[in-house]
């Protein structure tokens, strides 16, 4: 398993771990305002989406060793701060309504509301999409976030990504926008 670094973050692939983390991340309302879901509903939920990730992209010869779920701590004290997630784009839920293609990757990510604004996720993000950009499957790097979360889209543009299109997606009232960095 490889580990990534930049100034402020350490980010590693999630571990067994991270369950209960992960969990108290998604008990935040505020976090998901503009998400809409935790990523599952008990803490053994968590437990099988970590273990899920480890024959998809972990100890999948066929990924690239950059895709998957991301934990991410501060360097200087260690403390969980959210995640990121990089990966084919078309393993989005929401793949066909955003148009992506073969070749698409995504990036997101999730954060404590406590470090909202200290730019991590821009730090974070920034290295991600440089990596990926470096990888010859890589076609564009894309992400999506619900119109209204203009902090989300600021952490896009500031990596380089730019408006492409709105989108309706499922169950939302909220239009989704799509942001696009072509290789």
């Amino acid at each position: 398993m490889i580990s990534l670094s930049t100034e402020r973050l350490f980010l590693r692939h999630f571990t067994p771990d991270d369950a209960p983390r992960l969990a108290a991340l998604d008990a935040d309302t505020d976090v998901l305002r503009y998400i809409g879901m935790p990523i599952a509903s008990s803490p053994e939920g968590y437990e099988e989406f970590i273990a899920a990730l480890y024959p998809k992209y972990y100890n999948n010869k066929d990924s690239s060793p950059l895709y998957g779920f991301w934990a991410v701590e501060e360097r200087e004290t260690g403390a969980f701060l959210g995640w990121f997630l990089l990966r084919p784009a078309l393993d989005y839920r929401f793949a066909k309504e955003a148009g992506y293609k073969a070749g698409d990757v995504e990036i997101g990510y999730r954060f404590h509301n406590a470090t909202w604004g200290k730019g991590y996720a821009t730090e974070g993000a920034q290295e991600l999409v440089r990596r990926a950009l470096l990888e010859e499957r890589t076609y564009a790097i894309v992400s999506l976030a619900l119109t209204e979360n203009r902090a989300s889209t600021r952490v896009m543009e500031k990596c380089g990504l730019v408006f492409d299109r709105e989108v309706v997606l499922p169950g939302y009232e909220m239009r989704g926008a799509v942001y696009v960095l072509w290789k």
